[in-house]
């Protein structure tokens, strides 16, 4: 028998967890730890989590409290993503995005990373649970974001993975960061094509104070740069706890926090360059609730026409990529036959005792041309192609 009425209490944050790179790791991942151990949780979502040693750091310290989870595996580096549960999980599932930023953008090593949307399956007091983490693609540059077409396409992946999968639950919970602000595409693409609602536009302080709920870039947040500050002056909220109830059970939001204090106990740093998102549901029988909330069509209409709309202009850029590459290739490849008739047959007579230097200059070009024309010829032939198929697969999706 189900017991409705009983709290359900989530919290979701991104760790800002790469070795090496992310600032007082270490320190910062054990004060989460000890964090989440309070036993005030029923689910943790947890991104940026990319070593294993942290996650498994992280499940002995909260062994007592939340003693289920499961990290999601997928691609080089691995997703980033783990969940933690108080209650013993059934099923869990991993979908991969399909676009996932650039192969040689290794500043920004979006693609090493599996990216994707996860799924584990619980029942918590009779009601059976989904829950399901993400993390979109990261936005690097406001005024030109070149990655939007593929954020925009793993947030379409997203809505379609808990579309097809969430049929017989319950209750459904979708957190994670997003990398958008609710006025961006990538968080209407979920809001309008998965129905499920956000949190924080339950509570109270969304009415109250048009600052509050910022999770990233926040003034009080002792990694947030001066910069960020100059053209978001109190940050963006675009870490997010989602919820979904069928139709004969509703879910009551009784509060909405960022519980995480301003900086590590007895340290001047953050937990985190994000903040936390806590929430706290009330899941009641509904019998006088016949269907879901109902969704605007013509704004899911006029939405999915401005999908179209860059996914068609994402594909014009495409081939414009791919002409250059093949450009680049072909550049090179003369550059390369004429260094080579030059090197075998006018070495001498353009040198004669000071060979040497050319050849040390001869050996550098070389080495540089081959993988200019290597590098061309793969992203004109192979990547592009990848990238073209998976681009029209989005654009199949979002009618």
């Amino acid at each position: 028998m189900r017991m409705e009425g009983n709290l359900l209490t989530v919290l979701t944050l991104n760790c800002w967890g790469i070795p090496w790179i992310s600032k007082d790791l270490r320190v910062r991942m054990e004060s989460i730890a000890e964090h989440i151990a309070s036993g005030a949780y029923d689910f943790v979502f947890l991104q940026e989590v990319w070593s294993k040693s942290d996650y498994q750091m992280i499940a002995r310290r909260v062994q007592l409290t939340l003693p289920y989870s499961h990290f999601f595996d997928s691609g080089i580096l691995g997703t980033g993503l783990c969940l933690f549960s108080k209650v013993a999980i059934q099923r869990f599932l991993f979908q991969p995005f399909t676009v996932n930023g650039y192969i040689h953008h290794v500043h920004q090593g979006d693609w090493f990373g599996g990216k994707g949307v996860g799924l584990v399956s619980v029942v918590h007091s009779g009601l059976t649970v989904h829950l399901y983490i993400v993390h979109l693609l990261a936005k690097y540059d406001n005024e030109y974001d070149e990655l939007l077409a593929h954020r925009l396409a793993q947030a379409t992946q997203t809505a379609r993975f808990i579309e097809f999968t969430r049929r017989g639950a319950d209750v459904c919970f979708l957190a994670g960061d997003l990398n958008a602000s609710p006025d961006e595409l990538s968080y209407e693409t979920i809001v309008l094509e998965t129905g499920m609602r956000d949190s924080f536009l339950l509570s109270s302080r969304s009415n109250t104070d048009l600052n509050a709920g910022r999770t990233n870039g926040t003034p009080n947040n002792s990694y947030t740069r001066l910069q960020d500050l100059k053209e978001f002056p109190y940050g963006q909220r675009i870490d997010y706890v989602f919820c979904w109830t069928k139709n004969d059970l509703t879910a009551e939001l009784v509060d909405c926090i960022n519980p995480l204090p301003d900086r590590v106990p007895h340290r001047d740093f953050s937990h985190s360059d994000h903040e936390a998102v806590c929430c706290t549901f009330k899941i009641k029988s509904n019998s006088t609730r016949q269907l879901q909330d109902s969704i605007d069509q013509s704004r899911v209409s006029t939405h999915r026409m401005k999908l179209m709309d860059i996914v068609d202009k994402a594909l014009i850029n495409l081939q414009s990529d791919r002409r250059l590459y093949w450009l680049n290739f072909s550049a090179a490849s003369t550059l390369l036959i004429a260094s080579l008739f030059l090197h075998f047959y006018f070495l001498d007579w353009a040198f004669g005792d000071r060979v040497w230097l050319w050849n040390c200059f001869w050996f550098m070009l070389i080495s540089f041309l081959v993988t200019v024309i290597g590098f061309s010829f793969a992203m004109a032939s192979v990547w592009v192609r990848t990238e073209r198929e998976s681009l029209l697969s989005w654009k199949l999706a979002i009618n």
